[in-house]
Order: C-alpha cells, then sequence, then structure tokens
C-alpha cells in the first residue's frame, strides 16, 4: 500500500423531535460553515478541485436512470454555481463497481450507489444517505498532504426508505436532489453548520427540497476551499463508463478506523429505526 488514509462515514440519521439529537464526532457546529476534519485536526480536501463521480449500474428502485442522472447533475450544478470558486464535479458515466471506500490495489472510482436491500445496506435503518470519504494521514506514496481526500462515495438507503425526483417534493418520499446536494458538501469536505436555512444543516423534513439550493455559508464554504485559481482539470484517473471485474465491496484496508463527522448509532450515537415513530410523531430526518 502506498499510501494511508482514513474513512470518514457520514450518516444521515432520522430523528423525531421528542427524542432530539445527538452529535458525535470531530466536525464542531460554529456559526459558519464546517470542515471535516482527520483525526489528528487537519481539515479534508481534494488536491485537484475537478472531482468525477460515476453511477453504479443498478441505479434505484423508485427513479429512473434519467431522472437519477438530472438530480446528480442538478446537484454538482448547484455547487459549481458558486461564482468565487475553481470546482467542478463531472459525470463520468456507469460503472459496476458497488464497493464504498478505497479499494487497495484496485482502481477506484467515486460513485453514488443505491442499497435497495436491507442486507446490503450496513449502516444505520433510519440513515437516509451515507458519504464515506477516505483521506491522507500520513504523506506517503500520492499523499500530497494531510488530509487528502483520495476517494469519496455516496451510499443512497434505498431499502428503507423511497425516493422521489420530482420537480416538487413528495412527502413522505425523500427528495433525492435534496438529499445528493447534502452529501456532494460532504464529498467537498464540508460538515454540518447550525446556520439556518443552510444546505449543510443537520436536519431536514422528508419531503424537503430547501436543500437544493446552496445558502451563503455554504458558498462561502466551497470558495475558501476551492478558491478561484487553482490549478485546471487534468486528466481523470478513469474516464467514461468503467467496469472492472472482480470489484468487490471491501473496507478501505488502511487499518484506520472510521472518524464520524455527523450523527452516529448505536455504540456511537446513533438512535435505531423505529416504525411506530412514523405514524405517532412528526420528525425530521438527520443528515450525516
Amino acid at each position: 500500500m502506498d499510501w494511508v488514509g482514513r474513512a470518514a462515514k457520514v450518516d444521515a440519521v432520522l430523528r423525531t423531535v421528542l427524542l432530539g439529537w445527538v452529535l458525535v464526532g470531530i466536525a464542531i457546529p460554529a456559526q459558519a460553515y464546517v470542515r471535516t476534519t482527520s483525526s489528528v485536526g487537519e481539515p479534508v480536501r481534494w488536491a485537484n478541485p475537478c472531482v468525477p463521480f460515476h453511477i453504479e449500474q443498478g441505479g434505484s428502485d423508485d427513479v429512473s436512470f434519467g431522472q437519477l442522472l438530472s438530480a446528480l447533475r442538478n446537484s454538482m450544478n448547484t455547487w459549481m454555481d458558486a461564482q468565487c470558486s475553481a470546482l467542478s464535479l463531472d459525470y463520468q458515466g456507469v460503472t459496476d463497481v458497488s464497493g464504498a471506500g478505497f479499494r487497495t490495489g484496485q482502481t477506484n472510482v467515486n460513485v453514488v450507489v443505491f442499497r435497495e436491500r436491507a442486507e446490503e445496506w450496513i449502516h444505520a435503518p433510519s440513515a437516509f444517505a451515507v458519504t464515506t470519504l477516505t483521506y491522507c494521514e500520513n504523506l506517503e506514496g500520492q499523499c500530497e498532504f494531510l488530509g487528502q481526500i483520495r476517494d469519496a462515495d455516496i451510499e443512497i438507503n434505498g431499502a428503507y426508505f423511497d425516493f422521489s425526483a420530482e420537480i416538487s417534493g413528495q412527502p413522505p418520499r425523500v427528495d433525492l436532489e435534496n438529499t445528493l446536494t447534502h452529501e456532494l458538501g460532504h464529498v467537498l469536505g464540508l460538515g454540518h453548520t447550525d446556520v439556518e436555512g443552510a444546505t449543510m444543516v443537520a436536519d431536514a423534513a422528508p419531503g424537503d427540497t430547501t436543500k437544493r439550493s446552496l445558502h451563503a455559508d455554504d458558498i462561502e464554504g466551497v470558495c475558501d476551499i476551492y478558491p478561484e485559481g487553482a490549478p485546471a482539470c487534468g486528466p481523470y484517473p478513469v474516464e467514461g463508463d468503467y467496469f472492472a471485474p472482480d470489484a468487490g465491496v471491501d473496507a478501505p484496508a488502511d487499518g484506520g478506523l472510521p472518524v464520524d463527522t455527523g450523527c452516529d448509532a448505536q455504540g456511537g450515537g446513533r438512535l435505531p429505526f423505529v416504525l411506530f415513530l412514523f405514524l405517532l410523531f412528526a420528525f425530521r430526518r438527520r443528515y450525516g
């Protein structure tokens, strides 16, 4: 292994208003945007402001592939519309790579993947989505600086939630574009903020679409991390549709422990998903 990193799992966890919420991890909310940091306190970011993404070929059981692609592109464009940033997010095609996290010795792609069966979803059932970042904690091999993001994957919880890709929200279905826009913020290295109205606020109601648009707080964050004048995009390691035999679902083989930057679960703070809460109480959903 020619570089060492850690995986940061950022979970979206349901909360009822009666249960409240618990925030654990390294990213500490403030009255401004929040950076996700490594275990040694280094803010994480990509070395290059050009970040490619693929969609796993299985797509979603709830929306068509065209709707999924449109939602992803819209979410990417929302972040790229920040005029003060050099950020470029680029859809690169479909892939059969479905694992989340860096796979040592294999070609790695950043992927959006739906988990449609309960046995595929290894996170809290109450999580709408999980973003896994793998970043450098040692200056070895391809690591240019501490906190350099090397891989990012977004898992969508289709096993326990129905998603919508309509122009307007369809509660109690979860709005896909709303979810992807928030999760892409984590991909870029942003944690949760407590600035009201920001995309990176940690909760949202089912059917909510307000996180499709960035708040000034989100824009300030992405522009500080990836300012104008950054180097032009170079060639991507993997371009176009990518298919790899034996692309297994392996955990990052870096010897490191996951670092949670948001709301976490049993054994680490997450609350179990309880179906009757849907029926009895109004609820809001915790983003990761």
